[in-house]
């Protein structure tokens, strides 16, 4: 489905080939496509983190049927070596890594942790993972708080009390809760966000947060990826697997890659 919407529309966005896809083949699930691109995207670091990855292979062979994008300008064509260059999946120092003409794409430790073996074999996270998930959407919602209040400006809470009242009530609601029961309250209002809040506040300030209405819906889309594969499996005690881990690290990329350009074009 992902080759005949890149064949049919020519490079495009990841919002062109959901819309494209779900028009033509119904209800299937936004994070299957969103996935999908992932893994099938011969430049895109995180593919190493789905199963027909996991071995080294030469992709400019055109052999495998998951060699099939290439990404640029984050939009997605059809892979032609002849175009692109070379591309592999390799093996270096016992970790996989994506490999171009200007060799290994090296991959930041804090954004891409491996499951670990045990959590290989048994297909559930291990003690040690539940450790590093955590950690890495706790410090991704950080970074959004930060980035929030950055982009609204020093008067960031008195702009949403004006433009959004029924957020901050929520959060004071929540400071009033934790104070009933004796918890020393939050040192920001913002630290009671959850997910839907953060999204209604990118929504409400667009044209502060994006740059199109195509990348607010894939910002949107990918938090929403972010807290129903991690954020709320986690934080709810149910059931966390290897898709659900390296489908949130995915998110979380793309998440921050959009926070640093955001940041850049200020």
């Amino acid at each position: 489905m992902v080759r005949e919407a890149v064949q049919s529309l020519g490079p495009a966005s990841r919002r062109d080939i959901v819309n494209y896809i779900r028009s033509k083949y119904g209800d299937v699930k936004e994070s299957t496509i969103q996935a999908h691109i992932t893994l099938c995207t011969v430049n895109h670091p995180s593919r190493i983190h789905y199963p027909p990855n996991k071995r080294p292979r030469d992709c400019s062979t055109l052999t495998n049927h998951y060699d099939i994008l290439f990404r640029i300008d984050g939009r997605f064509e059809i892979y032609d070596p002849k175009k692109h260059g070379r591309w592999l999946i390799i093996k270096k120092d016992g970790k996989l890594l994506i490999s171009g003409p200007s060799g290994p794409m090296e991959t930041k430790g804090r954004l891409e942790r491996k499951v670990t073996d045990k959590g290989l074999r048994t297909g559930f996270l291990s003690p040690e993972d539940l450790g590093n998930f955590y950690l890495l959407i706790s410090s991704f919602e950080r970074e959004l708080r930060g980035f929030i209040k950055e982009m609204l400006g020093k008067g960031w809470l008195k702009r949403l009390r004006n433009d959004i009242p029924s957020i901050v009530n929520r959060w004071k609601d929540r400071e009033k809760r934790d104070k009933r029961w004796g918890i020393n309250p939050e040192a920001e209002l913002i630290n009671y966000a959850d997910s839907g809040d953060y999204i209604e506040i990118i929504r409400r300030y667009k044209r502060i947060f994006t740059e199109s209405d195509d990348e607010l819906s894939d910002v949107i889309t990918q938090l929403k990826i972010f807290t129903n594969y991690g954020r709320n499996p986690l934080m709810h005690c149910r059931s966390l697997d290897q898709q659900k881990y390296y489908t949130t690290q995915s998110a979380v990329n793309f998440l921050r890659e959009w926070i640093k350009r955001r940041c850049h074009t200020r």
